[in-house]
């Protein structure tokens, strides 16, 4: 009897696990992204230069998210999703064109959204690193 009542106890709370709510999520859904994000940015060796990014796709398979550098770079380009780590949403930046030499490579993109309308920048590649708050337009 003891073990009949062992049993069902443990077949009730297998039930009720199972049944139970999932654990809601601790990071930002992409969604809170989207959109177009401005902000000014810092460089080592550079003057603070402005940037604009779309972000409306986050599909790793295409780059549909248009960026531009406003100067002393003047540069556009295009950033495709890689990847999420908690908050903080990883994309490929491909330089495609611009008024001067620099504009050229690629590198990471690192967004970290802060809530509401603000996010921040980062960007890693080829020796450079340039970093700066966004606010969403």
């Amino acid at each position: 009897m003891v073990r009949a009542a062992l049993a069902t106890a443990a077949t009730t709370l297998a039930a009720l696990a199972l049944t139970a709510a999932p654990a809601q999520p601790t990071s930002v859904p992409a969604e809170s992204l989207e959109g177009t994000w401005t902000g000014t940015l810092t460089q080592k060796m550079t003057q603070p230069f402005t940037v604009t990014a779309t972000i409306r796709s986050f599909n790793r398979f295409t780059a549909t998210n248009p960026v531009r550098y406003g100067a002393p770079l003047r540069c556009r380009g295009h950033w495709r999703y890689l990847d999420r780590k908690g908050d903080v949403y990883r994309f490929r930046e491909t330089i495609t064109a611009g008024d001067s030499d620099t504009c050229k490579g690629s590198g990471t993109v690192s967004i970290t959204w802060k809530g509401g309308d603000r996010a921040t920048y980062r960007f890693t590649g080829g020796g450079v690193t340039s970093t700066g708050p966004l606010k969403r337009k």
